[in-house]
């Protein structure tokens, strides 16, 4: 009978804060956290545009269908960034870090800062796969990976990044 008593005044207890704290009770029985709200968003946006052809997606009208994955998580300043990778039309990689924010004790996906991030996601995702090509070659090809020291290296990755500098302007200068 004593469990009953303190089983029954812990519930109490926290039905009781939960009035009081509904974002904290919320957060601990997850019912709504930034896992679920990324998966939610992209699962339910991929339905809506197989299932109707429209969605609240910033595409333009050529986009039939797209596929997503989601990695973990990086938490910053309060938020969660999920590097996320879209496949518009089962062709088009287009990498993003989906945005999952608290609004009103709700875990949110910010939609605009989202789909700002191709940029900065592209960056990412071509540099990590240029390591591993870089890394896997060297595995199998005599001298692909020129050793250098410090300053030559330097100098090196001065000269690659002027020429996608160069690429970037020209692409999306007016």
């Amino acid at each position: 009978m004593k469990k009953f008593i303190v089983f029954v005044v812990i519930i109490v207890s926290l039905i009781g804060y939960g009035l009081y704290n509904k974002e904290q009770l919320t957060i601990w029985f997850a019912m709504n956290d930034h896992q679920q709200a990324a998966s939610q968003y992209w699962f339910s946006n991929k339905h809506a545009l197989d299932d109707t052809g429209t969605t609240n997606l910033p595409f333009r009208s050529n986009v039939q269908t797209f596929g997503y994955s989601i990695s973990d998580p990086v938490e910053q300043d309060g938020k969660y960034y999920f590097e996320t990778n879209l496949y518009i039309n089962n062709q088009q990689h287009l990498p993003l870090f989906t945005v999952v924010e608290p609004i009103d004790g709700v875990w949110t996906v910010n939609q605009e800062a989202t789909f700002a991030t191709a940029g900065d996601a592209s960056i990412n995702f071509y540099t990590e796969r240029y390591i591993a090509t870089m890394k896997s070659a060297g595995k199998y090809i005599d001298q692909s990976i020129p050793q250098m020291e410090k300053e030559q290296l330097e100098k090196f990755v001065d000269k690659q990044l002027i020429a996608i500098k160069a690429v970037l302007i020209e692409t999306y200068s007016k």
